[in-house]
């Protein structure tokens, strides 16, 4: 997937784009994770199935991908599992038709025809036709892609639903930066691959509000399975069974670490690397984990999904550049000017569902 983030970057902003359209109408009040939701599965799925499949049947996906059975009681899991598979079942059908022909395309031409798509179909072919028996392949293709929408559409809506919360709730600081940041980029670059590494302050804003908010209280969960139990460097021995997380959310509201840690500032890592050079300033960039940035782990225990993770770095910096290249924003009046509060979930943080105003050229949203 990161190997063609150059080659499909402009099948990512089309889908970008066209989704803001469909969300982002007027002057309007929009309830921003649903409008989140729809652009993050659109912009996802036009890379994993293409057109005109990641604009059909949004609501199985979406719907498929929201579900977590960890939030749920024990008792209730059967009844979720069961309304899962029914909810997916009409996108699973059409999924499952697009799949089957497209293995019947790769069979009968060939993987090396010039018309190939370049998805994650084909990806996902070119693997498992070597694991996999002929009649096998195409379930395996189809529960994959289901799966892959599971990890990334929820992360990278709750993700996006937040950055565009800062947003709204300070424009007069952040909005004309970063417009003049995106405006002044695309006009040497364009909307490329390459315009994004030079966003700095699109990069900082996202990785701050990673940092402020995060998905969760705890990261790297990592349960004990030898019998002798583990000891770590420093003595301290975890017998069987145990189970040790990294607090990031307590790490990342650490004054030490961060100054004025509870305040959200989206600019904080770009003034880092305004002052830096060479690898001091890669460091602050928003994939790159330190330990005292741990919202994808860090070091071999880094987020596993790592080729995946480029990609979602990449939507949501594209999403931001182009909301506030085209897009002016507010905080609904039902907020008072001030970011509604996310709700803890056990160890996972939600955020609010509230409300996102939108007006286009210069178009308005309010939330």
């Amino acid at each position: 997937m990161t190997r063609n983030l150059v080659a499909r970057f402009d099948d990512v902003y089309d889908e970008i784009t066209c989704a803001c359209e469909e969300v982002f109408t007027e002057w309007v009040s929009v309830p921003v994770f649903d409008a989140v939701i729809h652009i993050v599965a659109r912009t996802g799925n036009r890379l994993f199935v293409g057109l005109p499949l990641c604009m059909n049947f949004l609501g199985c996906y979406v719907f498929y991908s929201t579900i977590n059975p960890g939030r749920h009681p024990e008792l209730r899991q059967r009844i979720v599992d069961l309304r899962r598979r029914h909810m997916r079942h009409p996108g699973k059908d059409e999924l499952t038709k697009t799949v089957m022909e497209r293995v019947l395309l790769d069979r009968e031409f060939g993987t090396d025809r010039p018309d190939r798509p370049n998805d994650t179909i084909s990806w996902f072919y070119d693997v498992a036709s070597v694991r996999y028996s002929a009649e096998a392949i195409v379930d395996e293709i189809v529960q994959r892609i289901m799966f892959l929408n599971f990890s990334a559409i929820h992360t990278s809506t709750h993700a996006l639903t937040n950055v565009l919360y800062h947003l709204a709730e300070h424009p007069e600081i952040y909005l004309q930066s970063l417009r003049n940041e995106v405006e002044g980029v695309t006009e040497k670059l364009g909307w490329t691959k390459a315009a994004l590494r030079d966003m700095v302050k699109v990069d900082s804003f996202v990785r701050e509000s990673e940092r402020f908010n995060g998905l969760s209280s705890l990261i790297m969960t990592r349960k004990v399975v030898n019998p002798s139990g583990f000891t770590f460097s420093n003595g301290v021995h975890l017998p069987m069974d145990s189970i040790v997380s990294v607090a990031n959310y307590s790490t990342h509201h650490d004054d030490t670490y961060y100054p004025d840690a509870n305040t959200f500032d989206g600019f904080r890592f770009s003034r880092v690397r305004e002052a830096s050079e060479g690898f001091d300033a890669i460091r602050h960039q928003f994939v790159h984990t330190t330990p005292e940035y741990v919202t994808f782990g860090h070091g071999r225990h880094s987020c596993p999904g790592e080729r995946s993770l480029f990609f979602a770095a990449n939507e949501l910096k594209v999403a931001l550049a182009h909301i506030v290249m085209y897009y002016d924003v507010k905080l609904g009046d039902d907020c008072n000017g001030v970011k509604p509060d996310n709700s803890w979930m056990s160890i996972a943080l939600i955020p609010d569902k509230l409300i996102y105003r939108s007006e286009r050229e210069w178009i308005h949203f309010e939330i």
